[in-house]
């Protein structure tokens, strides 16, 4: 009966976490998920956080002057907040043609490795 008057004696009292448990209750909240991985969009959103991103994930594309294609206005209006914020470059919607330009000209040059920089 001693024996397990101590033991709960010992065991009620108040139970403190060494360091290496603390450190390692936050790491695995904040990397709970092994798939996760931040782009460098992401990281160029969060230097920049007045460039709002609605969300909107409407299929609406449009074509801008730099020749990208985004997915609607909303996509087109955050990315140029970010491209003027980071590149001081200011980027207008332009006709789809011009998205498709940028393609077929893409797809005539594919990136090549130039043989001479490789040896």
């Amino acid at each position: 009966m001693t024996v397990a008057t101590i033991l709960v004696a010992a065991c009620s009292g108040p139970v403190r976490a060494t360091p290496e448990e603390k450190r390692l209750r936050v790491v695995s909240q904040v990397h709970a998920h092994p798939d996760v991985f931040v782009t460098g969009e992401e990281k160029r959103a969060k230097r920049h956080g007045h460039c709002i991103d609605s969300g909107d994930t409407t299929e609406d594309p449009v074509c801008a002057s730099n020749g990208k294609q985004y997915l609607n206005e909303d996509v087109f209006e955050f990315h140029k907040c970010l491209i003027i914020a980071e590149f001081g470059e200011i980027i207008e919607i332009v006709d789809m043609e011009t998205c498709d330009n940028a393609k077929k000209e893409d797809n005539e040059h594919p990136d090549v490795p130039d043989i001479d920089y490789m040896q």
